[in-house]
């Protein structure tokens, strides 16, 4: 099955509001997503799995949340529904999920995979949905672990600072041939309250920067990831299934001039964008990747080359800026994301094991 892509195009923000030539270069038709040149006005298309209008069509209430006044728009909610339905059922069939966001700074990325006050992002409304969804909390067990990707090295984000190793911990390699991450720590969940506590404390170690645009953006990839066991009981024996949903939050590329005090971390981080970008492109046109995909160029494109390519059913959001200023980077995520919906994956799912 092909990767599953979608787009989501949310409102002006403060600066681009601010700025006298802004004006709005996406329009979104169905699924088609259409971009327009703000010199030429000659148009394009782009089709995808969803194309989520957020951008206009809605009032936002006092407490933050937004209410549909058109049609058109797709809000938190629809967009969490979508995808939480999805990634619950392949968790519970046993099937290993992917889900990252991509796309400009302050285009809506974390926002989309968490959410902020009481508009919930695609990350908490599963987990919230999956706890409704287990009848029996003792036949099942629920872990959460959570680590950044920092300058080619992995932290995990649910443990003291201080007890971080100097360069982080180490990718290995499985006997399924597959990476992860050594070492890392696992927290049980068996409530709402278990799970806003450890993305609390993981929001808290993560590291940030202020960006362009004055809005805070991250230098690190950052990766949740959510293992459900499911065990039954047969005859004398009991068996059990592991499966998960790794949910990535992808930083995006930075401008080296506009963060020259964190030089060495925005080329580093660049990097691992364009190692993933080459994986992506060599996947997606098989006739010119000579037989080879390079996955071993970053510690990205090693953690995420079960969700490209691999026993894995995966799906992607890229978030969008709809102002003309930032229509070329707009229009080269277009590009990526009608790349990556070329790959195809080959998910298998997990089977039951006695313990």
């Amino acid at each position: 099955m092909n990767i599953n892509v979608a787009v989501r195009v949310r409102p002006f923000i403060r600066f681009e509001l601010q700025s006298a030539d802004n004006q709005c270069c996406i329009d979104i038709e169905g699924n088609s997503t259409i971009i327009t040149d703000p010199k030429s006005l000659e148009s394009e298309q782009f089709l995808f799995n969803n194309s989520f209008w957020s951008h206009d069509g809605f009032v936002e209430r006092e407490d933050g949340l937004c209410l549909r006044t058109s049609s058109k728009f797709a809000g938190s909610e629809d967009i969490n529904e979508e995808y939480s339905t999805k990634l619950l059922n392949n968790l519970l069939e046993g099937y290993n999920s992917c889900i990252f966001s991509y796309g400009q700074t302050a285009s809506g990325k974390t926002f989309s995979m968490y959410g902020i006050g009481n508009t919930q992002g695609i990350i908490p409304y599963t987990c919230e949905k999956l706890l409704s969804r287990l009848n029996n909390l003792s036949e099942n067990e629920i872990l959460i672990s959570m680590y950044e990707i920092y300058t080619e090295e992995i932290y995990d984000l649910l443990v003291p600072k201080t007890s971080w190793p100097k360069h982080g911990l180490k990718i290995r390699t499985n006997s399924d041939h597959e990476f992860f991450v050594e070492n890392l720590s696992k927290h049980p969940v068996r409530s709402p309250e278990d799970f806003q506590e450890l993305i609390r404390r993981g929001s808290t170690n993560k590291r940030s920067f202020q960006a362009l645009m004055n809005q805070i953006a991250g230098y690190s990839h950052v990766f949740l990831i959510l293992e459900l066991k499911q065990r039954v009981n047969q005859e004398d024996k009991v068996l059990e299934m592991s499966s998960f949903i790794t949910f990535a939050d992808l930083a995006a590329k930075q401008r080296v001039f506009a963060c020259a005090t964190l030089e060495k971390y925005v080329i580093s981080l660049n990097s691992s964008i364009a190692a993933l970008q080459t994986v992506v492109k060599n996947l997606a046109n098989p006739a010119s990747r000579g037989g080879v995909i390079r996955y071993r160029e970053s510690a990205l494109t090693r953690i995420l080359a079960n969700a490209l390519g691999g026993n894995c059913k995966t799906y992607m959001i890229c978030t969008l800026s709809p102002s003309s200023k930032y229509y070329e980077d707009t229009k080269k995520d277009l590009k990526f994301a009608s790349v990556v919906k070329k790959i195809r994956n080959q998910p298998v799912p997990n089977q039951y094991k006695e313990i």
